[in-house]
């Protein structure tokens, strides 16, 4: 494990100092997955917001501008919030619930996959498949749930907040939810509508259909 470095406008407080319950159950939760670095200390925004956790991996750099560890967050608040490297997260009642899905991320048992459009991001966690083959073979097999959600769900974002979570249980998605957010995305390639598939440490992964 390595240490997470603080950035200017991250304020870092000690686990042993404080007496917030969620705190503590986040903190005995990661200690117990093996994350004993990340469980000592949590971080406070210097403009205010939740206490989070950070847990840092090496990343999987291709040239020397670019960062050498990639992070995962878990926001503590009235539930638990499990951020992923490039998009995705979700939300649980629990402490160990949320540790216990980080860690698959970290150990490569998940992997986010996002389907970009002009305006949108469409989210969700799935096994991990570092074949781009198998990848791209996996966003096929999820495209007939997810367009639907999509459609269904479009016209009430907008209203209602930055993003939402559609949950699908039992229709083969390991943590049940799918994330629709909205953004401002440009396009590459030439390409408006992609793919990106990203394992937790690696490169992530773009997907262009013909």
């Amino acid at each position: 494990m390595i240490t997470y470095i603080p950035r200017e406008n991250e304020i870092e407080y000690k686990v042993s100092e404080g007496d917030n319950e969620n705190i503590k159950a986040v903190s005995r939760a990661l200690f117990e997955a093996g994350f004993k670095e990340s469980s000592k200390r949590y971080f406070v925004r210097a403009s205010g917001g939740d206490p989070y956790f950070v847990i840092a991996k090496p990343y999987a750099k291709e040239n020397e501008n670019e960062p050498d560890t990639m992070n995962m967050w878990i926001d503590v608040s009235y539930e638990f919030t499990v951020t992923a490297q490039y998009y995705y997260h979700t939300h649980f009642d629990n402490a160990k619930k949320a540790v216990d899905v980080v860690l698959d991320f970290y150990n490569e048992k998940l992997a986010e996959y996002v389907i970009i459009t002009p305006n949108f991001n469409i989210a969700y966690a799935d096994e991990a498949k570092p074949n781009w083959k198998d990848a791209m073979k996996l966003f096929a097999e999820k495209l007939p749930i997810v367009v639907p959600v999509f459609q269904q769900m479009l016209p009430s974002i907008p209203e209602n907040s930055h993003h939402c979570h559609s949950y699908r249980y039992n229709q083969g998605f390991p943590l049940n939810d799918i994330v629709i957010g909205k953004e401002n995305n440009q396009p590459i390639v030439g390409r408006e509508i992609y793919q990106v598939s990203v394992i937790f440490g690696k490169q992530a992964e773009y997907y262009f259909q013909n």
